[in-house]
């Protein structure tokens, strides 16, 4: 995003200054912040254990929580990765989802609705 915003405003500034035009950019972050709460975050790392999976937290967050900061705004909850490894974004055209994680997504979310 950053490189986006970066070429965009480049372009931005060649233009006006072509035309001796001026311009002023403002942003708006439109997704709220997703905040995991704690007891969720317990369920999953309990989950997680009694079926043999690695529990690993994020050292940093991410900015591909979108929708769930709106959701969390509502209800309790937490975002976690299934374990797919180092692959492209979602959202992007080199993503694919690995359909031998549907196994252990379903274990996992049947678990966490009991």
């Amino acid at each position: 995003m950053e490189t986006l915003i970066g070429e965009l405003e480049s372009v931005i500034k060649k233009h006006c200054g072509e035309y001796g035009l001026k311009f002023e950019i403002s942003y708006v972050e439109p997704f709220p912040e997703t905040v995991n709460h704690d007891a969720s975050v317990e369920k999953i790392k309990k989950v997680s254990a009694a079926l043999g999976y690695d529990y690993i937290e994020m050292e940093e967050p991410l900015r591909g929580s979108e929708d769930y900061g709106h959701y969390m705004k509502l209800i309790p909850g937490a975002s976690f990765f299934l374990g797919a490894g180092d692959v492209p974004d979602i959202h992007t055209v080199d993503f694919d989802f690995d359909d031998s994680l549907i196994e252990r997504a379903v274990e996992i979310f049947k678990r966490l609705v009991a």
